[in-house]
């Protein structure tokens, strides 16, 4: 059995409605349950991402000696324009990605939960990237 959004959504809404201990019900009350956890952890994730951005830029100039000596085809200006878009683009997924993930926890909007675990994997891989130019 499958549910679509809207009725998901409808269901979210109006839960003060429902009458009877549905399956629907038990996957709201841990939803409930569990909203603050994810809450906090989405904080935690957010503090450690600006934690890692924020040792990036202070050794950007490592980072750019790194892009230069792996890729020796390219110039020291090159390598700090491919760093500073990996950089800026991470930045620019993270400025999206956690206030979307707050917004669909506080308001249980399951359209805007499901474009935040759509933002969830690019800012996944852009963390990944950034690591890999700082290394």
């Amino acid at each position: 059995m499958t549910v679509s959004d809207i009725d998901l959504q409808t269901l979210l809404d109006n839960t003060s409605n429902l009458n009877i201990n549905t399956l629907l019900d038990e996957v709201l009350n841990v939803f409930r349950k569990y909203r603050i956890l994810l809450f906090v952890l989405l904080f935690l994730e957010m503090a450690l991402s600006l934690f890692l951005c924020f040792i990036v830029w202070k050794r950007r100039e490592h980072s750019i000696y790194v892009i230069e000596k792996v890729y020796r085809d390219i110039n020291s200006f090159e390598s700090s324009i491919c760093f500073f878009i990996i950089f800026l683009t991470n930045l620019l997924i993270n400025f999206f990605f956690y206030p979307i993930g707050y917004i669909a926890i506080v308001y249980k909007n399951i359209k805007l939960m499901r474009f935040f675990s759509f933002f969830a994997l690019y800012s996944a891989i852009g963390c990944i990237i950034l690591i890999y130019v700082h290394v």
